[in-house]
């Protein structure tokens, strides 16, 4: 078993991937014990979330939800001195508090379970084109963001719209097996299942939000709507250029609410916020003074430093 290309990684993977992965949970137990891995995993691998499996079922009283939702101060320092854990009192917190909502659900519904299936009317989900091989499975889409706005309205913590697809996928709700691998045809045996097209993809951080922003270019679709509006930006629709009082009032509201390269900015193209590398000073002096830095990306970095041969930190 394990056609599917990220389970021949090691022999956890495998195991979990032949054992676990996407079998259909009913049980509110097993189910918190995935909701509570997805939530460590957070910017960590997910490989690293196996290896400390056995780590977290000791902290955390073998996932025991009513058990960990009594949890104090005393807990989180013992759980974070414990060897071998993940160091982080934050995500250990988010753990009690989520058991806490857990509970709360649970009075609400009946059980955890019976509110999650309920968003796939208690069928597990067949996406067209994701079981494919060489299929593009999204990192979340417009369901796990649904469940995950709701869970947050109930005080979730650490159940972002990644976090909660990954976990829709582990408990069978999301069936993204490839179709050639044996645990496709089992799973798909052992619980009623539902094909749909696929769901909306939740857009990638950036602005405007197009979802295919790469290397400063803009899908037909988002260019037409950046186009339309270079005079809203301050820019000249002919040469590209900033211009008029506009220009500075726009460059500052949006400078906070979304670091961009100010001088691809200056050519029309807005650079997305995790591309930012460093910062500069205007001047080509060397002055290292630092009250008139502005954000540039790799590129623009790479290239005003090879020109001016010296280096500026931001």
């Amino acid at each position: 078993m394990g056609y599917c290309v990220w389970a021949d990684t090691n022999e956890r993977n495998k195991v979990y991937h032949d054992g676990e992965w996407g079998v259909p949970v009913h049980d509110d137990r097993k189910m918190f014990e995935h909701l509570i891995l997805e939530c460590m995993q957070c910017g960590l691998s997910w490989d690293l979330m196996l290896k400390k499996r056995e780590v977290f079922l000791s902290c955390f009283d073998g996932f025991d939800y009513d058990k960990i939702a009594e949890y104090g101060e005393a807990d989180i320092r013992r759980i974070i001195d414990t060897e071998n854990m993940i160091k982080s009192p934050r995500k250990v917190a988010a753990v009690i508090n989520n058991a806490r909502c857990f509970r709360k659900i649970q009075e609400e519904f009946g059980s955890f379970c019976d509110y999650i299936w309920e968003y796939s009317d208690n069928k597990t989900i067949l996406y067209n084109g994701h079981n494919k091989a060489g299929g593009k499975i999204p990192v979340s889409n417009g369901l796990s963001k649904r469940i995950s706005k709701d869970l947050k309205k109930r005080g979730f913590k650490y159940v972002g719209e990644v976090t909660i697809y990954s976990h829709l996928q582990a408990c069978g709700i999301i069936n993204d097996h490839d179709e050639d691998c044996p645990c496709f045809k089992r799973i798909n045996k052992m619980h009623p299942t539902v094909n749909k097209h696929r769901d909306k993809p939740v857009p990638k951080k950036g602005y405007p939000g197009c979802p295919n922003l790469t290397d400063g270019r803009y899908c037909p679709e988002h260019q037409q709507k950046v186009n339309s509006n270079y005079e809203k930006y301050g820019w000249d629709k002919a040469t590209k250029k900033r211009y008029g009082r506009a220009w500075k009032r726009i460059r500052d509201k949006y400078a906070a609410e979304h670091p961009f390269c100010e001088l691809c900015f200056d050519r029309g193209i807005i650079v997305p916020t995790e591309e930012i590398y460093h910062k500069l000073p205007l001047s080509e002096g060397g002055t290292h003074d630092r009250s008139n830095l502005i954000a540039v990306c790799k590129s623009c970095y790479s290239t005003i430093h090879a020109k001016r041969g010296d280096y500026w930190g931001g």
